[in-house]
């Protein structure tokens, strides 16, 4: 049964990003909640650059948090990351995409009144 849900949630998450490198960072968070970027590349095997990159768009667009992690040793904090619930971004790209073919039908019904006057 658990494999079975793994496999599913792994399925919803590649179809609703549109970058592997990203489904395989936030399936990495679900696991591994609260990581640092270091932990995340090597975690997923990942390019250095192309997890830095993907972090920072990923938080830009709401699909993971970020937060100054907390040290017991002087100097900067590293930020943690943490996935957002997976129902919270499949309902907002699945409004997006509402959103998007509304728009194409009022166009087409707009240029459909257009050529009956």
């Amino acid at each position: 049964m658990k494999e079975e849900l793994e496999k599913s949630i792994s399925s919803l998450v590649a179809t609703l990003f549109e970058k592997r490198a990203f489904a395989r960072i936030y399936l990495y968070l679900l696991r591994h909640p609260k990581s640092e970027a270091d932990s995340i590349i090597s975690g997923t095997k990942l390019h250095p650059s192309t997890v830095r990159d993907a972090l920072v768009k990923m938080n830009s667009a709401g699909d993971v948090t970020r937060k100054k992690g907390e040290t017991e040793t002087v100097g900067k904090k590293p930020y943690v990351y943490s996935a957002v619930n997976l129902k919270e971004i499949a309902v907002a790209r699945m409004r997006d995409i509402e959103r998007k073919v509304n728009a194409i039908f009022r166009h087409a019904d707009a240029e459909t009144t257009e050529k009956e006057q």
